[in-house]
């Protein structure tokens, strides 16, 4: 499935990066041609007059960029695994011209294969702004003149020096991943947002690697890898619970939705009801009945406050439904085997991890009977939830 994962970072002399060494670390060049991990594609563009081949640019950025000058930004993405290699291509194209095309700024980008599983895309970008005018590589380098640009050299960008512009970027790659999906018929999203920011219980995936998907093919067992297999597990088990408890939240609005019912029929019989201590009700022959037995079915619940209202005769067969609604209720709760299952359910992973543990004892409060007060209402604040 689609997954969602972009880095930035900057290459300087300062911090003994070399320009070069990295275009040929993410095109296979030089040394690194014999890398185990496949380019699938390579371009450049806006580069300057002088660059014959791309690997000349980012060589004369090394021998001629200041000592504390920036000597590129690499973006890293994965690349959807639904897409084609024709249709990542273009997607990686259509995104460098994104982040460069205003300025024109010079860049090289690559797609590796990344064991097949793991398709990603190094996308170097120069800060120095492709003015057209001709200069040549001593020059393109130096400090720009803003009074005379011919004289000077090529502008550098202050775009890609922002914070926002790491989010806005993210963000950026996101819609464009998701338009090539839905151009090319597909479902799946990414989404640059964390997966709190979502709303997702969910805990986040690890990106492997180019390295690490290498290692696994060959046999070599990683911890990274390790890591990522326990957190798709974990997260299996997350869904599981979320499963859960949508199904309790659905048996629990029905409940309350029965609840709220009886107690509005229970009040409509209580308004309609005959007056001194009329039942209302004909005898076994469809008879009225007796005055006598009207008098003695009153003077019972007078008498007899906690009589049993099962035992009462006829007359009392109104209270006796309210009872037997009731017990109805209190069979509707569910039973302690039952929630001693949903108990061991939640707890069935004793090395769950801690942030998702709320998952699962919020549905283990749902579930118990103590969650509805003595009148068969639920306590929303025995469970935490809106007052």
């Amino acid at each position: 499935m689609a997954i969602y994962h972009l880095t930035a970072k900057t290459g300087s002399r300062s911090g003994g990066q070399s320009a070069k060494a990295k275009a040929d670390y993410i095109q296979r060049e030089g040394k690194y041609a014999r890398d185990m991990d496949e380019v699938l594609h390579a371009e450049s563009g806006h580069m300057p007059e002088f660059v014959e081949r791309p690997a000349d640019y980012w060589d004369a950025a090394d021998l001629h960029e200041r000592a504390n000058g920036r000597l590129f930004k690499e973006v890293e993405f994965a690349l959807p695994v639904e897409l084609t290699l024709d249709q990542q291509k273009a997607l990686a194209s259509e995104f460098a011209q994104h982040l460069t095309g205003a300025e024109r700024l010079p860049y090289t980008l690559a797609i590796h294969a990344g064991g097949g599983e793991n398709p990603h895309c190094h996308l170097m970008i120069s800060e120095r702004i492709n003015d057209g005018i001709e200069r040549p590589a001593a020059q393109w380098f130096k400090r720009y003149n803003g009074k005379a640009p011919e004289k000077g050299g090529a502008q550098k960008t202050e775009a890609l020096k922002p914070k926002a512009w790491l989010e806005q970027t993210r963000e950026a790659w996101a819609d464009h991943a998701n338009r090539a999906l839905e151009r090319a018929g597909h479902d799946a999203r990414i989404d640059h947002r964390t997966l709190e920011a979502q709303g997702i219980e969910r805990l986040p995936g690890v990106h492997l690697g180019p390295n690490v998907v290498e290692m696994e093919g060959r046999g070599i067992r990683t911890d990274r890898a390790d890591v990522a297999l326990n957190i798709d597990t974990a997260n299996a088990q997350i869904i599981d619970l979320q499963e859960y408890r949508e199904a309790i939240d659905h048996e629990r609005n029905r409940q309350s939705e029965e609840i709220q019912r009886n107690q509005r029929v229970s009040g409509a019989d209580r308004a309609a009801g005959p007056e001194h201590g009329d039942t209302g009700r004909r005898g076994p022959a469809g008879h009225e009945p007796d005055p006598a037995g009207q008098r003695g079915a009153g003077s019972g619940v007078a008498e007899s406050p906690a009589r049993d209202t099962g035992s009462m005769g006829q007359a009392g067969q109104g209270i006796v439904g309210s009872g037997q609604r009731g017990e109805r209720r209190r069979a509707e709760r569910p039973e302690r085997g039952q929630r001693v299952a949903l108990e061991a359910v939640a707890n069935r992973d004793g090395g769950f991890h801690d942030a998702y543990a709320g998952a699962a004892d919020r549905i283990v409060a749902l579930a118990r009977p103590d969650a509805t007060d003595n009148r068969g209402r639920l306590d929303l604040a025995a469970l935490g939830g809106p007052m």
